[in-house]
């Protein structure tokens, strides 16, 4: 009695709210290599041999799959785009436009850019993002020639003879900040392998209170040290996806070379020679030769008496493979941030209220990339290059020491993307500036585009316009036509509040103020 007693509280006692996350029992498997008692992020690829390994499983699904790397250049596109534009805010409109002109002529020249005189800084961007995409993080180190040197993820490593605070070439203070990246030499010759991590330099993260190397990485949690690919969660999905498809690849393949089946009584024995195809003689298990009939598609078959011909037409694939093959495929699709309808570029699988749900979730983690990209890319080189040109110019020094402006003020516009419905978002934007819920500054901003350049712009091909309409006028009235035209005759313009022409249809006076002009 005692006993069933106790196993009855036993039963009562396991019924408790507890989160079954922590228990483990056989409906709840224990991952493997899973610390009990908790550990940094860095604990989960403390092995160098890991986190290569993964790099390199990653870069060849970036290489090698059908559909990975077009995926990822999806990623990437979306967010980067035609680049990312400088928008320098000092307080003072000749710095900025001196800071803008700076910026736009190195960026732009690759020679000036890169080290290695091969990329502008909007190439850079993409590799950039890339890599962290493929890889989990990339260098980019602010060399002193005035140029960027971009640094591939393996080639951070923790030296043979180190200290605790050293994760896989990132070099830690106390509060985990970082100190220098310790790189292995760049190997040019291909079919040298990697040094080894004897032969490694230190590389500080920071001249002054200047970053100077900039580790781009995106980390999940504050005790990362390193990134890790996107890839990583559904590595699995994506090789199996890919042999599975090639086996169904396989198997259509021979379904389509065999299409009939031919069976025959016990004791068959050929009346006629079969002329379906030209015969060939092989060796067979049994070392003698067996004789090989070549068949070619659209051969027919003549049955002899006795045999009985079957036609195959198996299903292939199975009807469920196309849901299955979904499945997988939005699972991979969501871990790179897009829809599915994105990564296939067919959108024909939804309507257009689900496109245009899918895509506009899938654009917000395009923008928080955006978000994190300039400041770990962006932010600090525009801040190195300042420098530069303050340390070489004493005009523009001098200018940075004003108490008026600040010299380190700017915006980064990332880029923005089409209307999804033209008509309706463009109306929406309209509807913003008439009731003030958004500056023009600040909707030409999410639009990629500079407010400055916008007005500028149209106030300067306008008044062209209105030049040449109004010297035209000129001439023809001169001509002594009995009818005066004005010059808004010859260009009707738009109203910025009704869209609608601005010509005064009735108004005499103001076809008199015209004309007096025009004169």
């Amino acid at each position: 009695m005692l006993a069933t007693f106790k196993r009855f509280l036993g039963v009562f006692a396991g019924m408790g709210a507890d989160y079954k996350a922590a228990k483990t029992d056989r409906n709840m498997r224990q991952p493997r290599g899973l610390p009990m008692t908790g550990s940094a992020a860095d604990w989960h690829y403390r092995r160098d041999r890991d986190l290569l390994v993964m790099m390199e499983r990653c870069r060849h699904l970036d290489r090698d799959d059908g559909l990975i790397g077009q995926g990822v250049g999806r990623a990437v596109d979306n967010t980067i785009q035609d680049g990312f534009v400088l928008d320098p805010n000092t307080g003072d409109d000749k710095v900025n436009k001196d800071l803008s002109e700076r910026w736009i002529e190195w960026a732009t020249d690759p020679r000036q850019a890169d080290l290695a005189g091969e990329l502008n800084f909007h190439d850079m961007e993409e590799k950039v993002l890339r890599s962290r995409f493929i890889d989990g993080d990339h260098l980019a180190l602010c060399n002193e020639s005035g140029a960027l040197e971009l640094v591939e993820a393996h080639r951070m490593r923790t030296p043979k003879i180190s200290q605790s605070n050293i994760v896989h070439g990132v070099e830690l203070s106390p509060e985990r900040k970082r100190v220098a990246f310790w790189l292995t030499r760049d190997e040019i010759n291909p079919h040298a392998s990697l040094p080894q991590n004897t032969d490694m330099v230190r590389v500080p993260v920071y001249d002054g209170d200047l970053r100077v190397a900039l580790q781009v990485y995106d980390p999940k949690r504050t005790s990362q040290s390193r990134g890790v690919s996107v890839l990583t969660p559904v590595f699995d999905i994506i090789q199996m996806f890919d042999d599975t498809n090639f086996a169904r690849l396989v198997q259509q393949q021979i379904i389509s070379a065999v299409g009939l089946a031919v069976t025959r009584e016990l004791g068959w024995e050929s009346p006629v020679e079969s002329d379906v195809g030209n015969k060939s003689t092989e060796k067979g298990p049994d070392g003698e030769d067996q004789e090989i009939t070549e068949m070619s598609p659209g051969a027919i078959y003549r049955g002899s008496p006795g045999e009985k011909l079957e036609v195959l037409s198996p299903n292939v694939p199975a009807p469920t493979y196309f849901e299955f093959a979904k499945m997988q495929l939005t699972i991979v699709a969501v871990n790179l941030g897009m829809p599915l309808q994105v990564l296939l570029l067919d959108p024909s699988q939804t309507n257009f209220s689900g496109w245009r749900g899918a895509i506009d979730q899938a654009r917000m983690g395009f923008k928080r990339n955006q978000t994190w990209l300039k400041s770990k890319f962006h932010v600090p080189v525009y801040y190195w290059k300042q420098q530069q040109w303050m340390d070489e110019d004493p005009i523009l020094r001098r200018a940075a020491e004003r108490s008026d402006i600040n010299i380190r003020k700017h915006r980064w516009n990332a880029p923005s993307w089409p209307y999804i419905e033209p008509l309706k978002d463009a109306n929406a934007d309209v509807i913003r500036i008439k009731n003030g819920l958004a500056s023009p500054r600040r909707l030409h901003a999410e639009r990629g585009r500079d407010w400055v350049d916008v007005y500028s712009e149209t106030i300067e091909d306008n008044a062209h316009a209105i030049q040449q309409a109004m010297g035209k006028a000129m001439e023809i009235n001169a001509e002594g036509n009995p009818e005066k035209i004005s010059w808004r005759d010859l260009l009707p313009m738009a109203s910025a509040d009704s869209g609608k022409s601005t010509k005064p249809a009735d108004d005499d006076k103001a076809r008199k103020d015209d004309d007096d002009d025009d004169e």
